[in-house]
């Protein structure tokens, strides 16, 4: 079954693009296993992320094996408030093209 979460952070977007630049590297052009969609985005009081994931268990992989080394690489996490966190299970999850928007900059 498919899992979602959505993820709220009250730091600057600044503090999410560090965080992206980690993962990139760590990654290279490796796609997570079981990834299916990460949007992020500016909000008035930091940022939030949504992710799609194949498997909650992938999600967690994912987070464990290269979120955490991406958080221990810059020292520390996200400054500002705690991350509130929403998960969900999609009812659709339609990708029409592979789209990566860090290719445009």
């Amino acid at each position: 079954m498919s899992y979602g979460e959505i993820v709220r952070v009250g730091a600057p977007i600044e503090a999410y693009q560090a965080m992206h630049q980690q993962i990139g590297e760590l990654l290279g052009a490796h796609v997570p296993e079981g990834a299916i969609l990460h949007v992020a985005r500016a909000t008035d009081d930091g940022f939030e992320v949504i992710e799609v994931w194949e498997s909650k268990e992938q999600a967690d992989a994912f987070k464990r094996d290269v979120f955490q080394v991406a958080v221990e690489r810059l020292g520390t996490g996200p400054a500002g408030t705690e991350p509130q966190f929403l998960e969900f299970v999609p009812t659709t999850t339609i990708t029409f093209a592979a789209y990566n928007s860090d290719t445009l900059r």
